[in-house]
């Protein structure tokens, strides 16, 4: 049975346990690793299509869709703003959670597009896959590949000291995947860890949200904090879109995650704050009564101490959210949150590419500003 036949049998994926849904086989079978490998060629390896497995980070999991890895599914995206609807086919955020002892990990995939990328950000963030294995309670990275080619088989990790784990895979940023599957040695174990047991953490914004520029996916700053926090993460950045269309707060009404993260400041102008922001999170509370909403603004520049239009252009931006937070607030919105910007950048100005997009060092300085935030949300 594939996942979009689950649909009457839970709601929208997102309650605990629900993640075996998606799933072409049965919590039975997953758990105790009784799922059947793809025919392959190479008897070195048995192969695992991800269509046919539970993953992280797809939300309506149960609910068909143009492309198996599309961050919506196909009912919503004719409602969606086109720009949006393009970037819906990137993979930010959807992840592959397995326990496995074999020695080494390899991954074969097809991409959607052969711009694997950018002139600000590389090939291994915007299109590649990286693997993460838990250790002492928490996600360590252990390896990733850049792609060369829009179709590859490739080595994630080899020579892995013998032990059964828990390991992570993270999805290409900024590229859509057509086809992935996760490789195994012939007599290793292969199973799925049970569903975690918090509800998910929903980010919606803008590039920086979607993951740029970071050097591998695990390095967003959502990726980040849901290794911290143990939860999964929904990850809905846009590049140059995140901009609080009503469409969008239908669709994320439909969800039922921990927190709504909204950080799309930074693609809005002073009067689409003023607009949109008030009624985006009405639409959310309406559907939503209790769960918890978290409005970000964008961080300082670290080029506007020497320009000044850069810093003026935060401070308007700055102001407008605050006044719109204030009159939530006042028309008795509750659970409402708010992150200042001022600290999200690094101090020393080294935290972005550009002074807009992070770097490495940025992003793991955004998880820093978010986490406290989220924790005191997550009490």
């Amino acid at each position: 049975m594939r996942r979009r036949d689950f649909l009457t049998q839970t709601a929208f994926g997102l309650c605990a346990g629900s993640l075996f849904a998606q799933s072409d086989f049965s919590e039975k079978e997953l758990l105790l690793g009784k799922v059947p490998a793809a025919d392959s060629e190479d008897e070195r390896f048995r192969w695992f299509d991800l269509a046919k497995l539970p993953l992280e980070g797809l939300a309506w999991a149960d609910e068909e869709r143009v492309r198996d890895f599309d961050r919506f599914p196909k009912r919503i995206m004719p409602e969606l703003p086109e720009a949006v609807r393009g970037l819906a086919r990137h993979s930010a955020g959807i992840a592959f959670r397995f326990v496995s002892d074999s020695s080494q990990i390899r991954v074969k995939y097809e991409l959607l597009s052969e711009s694997l990328a950018m002139p600000h950000m590389p090939a291994s963030g915007v299109s590649g896959f990286d693997l993460y294995s838990k250790s002492e309670g928490r996600f360590r990275f252990v390896g990733a590949k850049y792609p060369l080619q829009v179709k590859d088989n490739t080595v994630l990790a080899d020579n892995i000291a013998p032990s059964t784990r828990e390991f992570l895979i993270n999805f290409p940023l900024y590229n859509g995947v057509n086809a992935v599957s996760v490789g195994v040695e012939k007599d290793a174990d292969f199973r799925i860890p049970p569903p975690r047991k918090g509800k998910p953490l929903l980010f919606y914004g803008t590039s920086i949200t979607q993951g740029g520029c970071a050097s591998r996916p695990g390095l967003a700053h959502p990726q980040i904090l849901g290794r911290r926090l143990d939860r999964e993460v929904l990850n809905f950045g846009f590049s140059g879109s995140g901009k609080m269309e009503p469409a969008l707060a239908q669709a994320f009404a439909e969800l039922d995650p921990a927190v709504y993260i909204l950080d799309c400041v930074p693609n809005m102008t002073p009067e689409l704050i003023r607009e949109r922001v008030r009624p985006f999170v009405r639409a959310l509370r309406l559907a939503r009564p209790n769960t918890p909403i978290l409005l970000v603004e964008d961080a300082m520049p670290p080029d506007s101490w020497i320009i000044p239009a850069r810093r003026d252009r935060h401070r308007e931006n700055q102001k407008i959210l605050r006044e719109s937070y204030q009159l939530l607030l006042d028309g008795g919105i509750k659970e409402l949150y708010y992150l200042e910007g001022d600290d999200l950048c690094p101090p020393d100005g080294d935290g972005t590419v550009d002074s807009v997009h992070p770097n490495d060092y940025g992003f793991e300085h955004y998880a820093d500003a978010f986490e406290p935030v989220l924790r005191k949300i997550l009490e």
